[in-house]
Formats: C-alpha cells, structure tokens, sequence
C-alpha cells in the first residue's frame, strides 16, 4: 500500500529502462487523483491485487507480455474494471482481461521474441527462442514462490537452451 489514499498523486511515470519490478498489493489504490492512463514497462514481473484499485485508470498498458496481474473478484482485481487493458498477443495481460471482462486492445505481437517450453522434468528443461538482432544473451527466469529468479543465463548468440538447471530446484 505505497501510495494508498495519496489524493494528491496526479501522474505515475516509468522511465523506458526502468528496473522496477513489482507493483505491490494496494500500491496506488484509492489515488483518486491519479489519472486515466498508465504505461507498465517490460521490466515488471507482478502486479499484484488491488494495485490501482478505485483509481481514474481508464487506459493500462502492459509492456510485459509474461507479468503476473492479480486479483480473484472484482473486489481486489489489479485494475478497474472499466480499463481498457493494452497488451500483447498470448499475453499474461490479455488473459486478464479475459478474466476480469475488461476490454482488451492487442499491441500485436510482443516484439523481443518468442520462446517454447518444449520440456519440464525432474532432469531439467529445454527451451527454444528466437535470435533477436543485437541481443547478447538470455536469461531464463522462474518464479520459485518467493519471487523471480534466473534459472539460465546464455551469453552467445545461440535460440537453445537445455537443462542447465534441475526445474526441482525451483519447486
């Protein structure tokens, strides 16, 4: 609830590299001054409930294709039901909307590539992605129920990554 009930909050902005990572629960909840339109960069991995709960947002767009947004009923969904929720094709943000019966208007398909889960066993993982031009790496990241942490790193120039780490590790 970092910034709950602050009227006098007019505009939230991120900058394009921004690092932040977590909207909390309740973070810009009942800022009723806050504005109609919100841009969550890629970065963010979780939205969680309530985070802009009984604001103005008439506009949110997710930048994230694979963030978590939270929120069961809407008593607690991460954003009002009302939004129009902006977000890639396949992505965590239109399944939302789905979810939630908010609108949702396609970005088209998520520009830094794509990847394929084509395993997940007791003796690892293997992923496919695309090669993005000028890319230098990949990490691979999982949730392992106390927060996001990278499971792989690649550093060459390679779309394949297989079982560098056990998936039991991340249970």
């Amino acid at each position: 609830y970092a910034f709950s009930d602050c009227y006098n909050l007019k505009r939230v902005s991120f900058g394009e590299n921004s690092a932040l990572q977590y909207i909390d629960v309740g973070a810009f909840s009942f800022c009723i001054n806050l504005g109609t339109e919100i841009e969550i960069p890629r970065s963010v991995k979780s939205i969680e409930a309530e985070a802009f709960y009984e604001t103005a947002l008439t506009k949110a767009v997710i930048l994230s294709r694979s963030c978590y947004i939270g929120g069961t009923d809407e008593n607690d969904f991460a954003f009002p039901t009302d939004a129009v929720i902006y977000g890639y094709n396949n992505s965590t943000s239109q399944d939302y909307a789905a979810k939630t019966g908010n609108k949702f208007v396609s970005l088209g398909d998520y520009p830094f590539g794509n990847y394929t889960v084509y395993s997940v066993n007791d003796k690892g993982f293997s992923v496919s992605c695309d090669v993005i031009p000028g890319a230098t790496g990949y990490d691979i990241e999982v949730n392992d129920g106390t927060g996001w942490v990278i499971a792989a790193s690649i550093r060459a120039k390679s779309g394949v990554v297989t079982g560098l780490k056990k998936c039991t590790d991340y249970e």
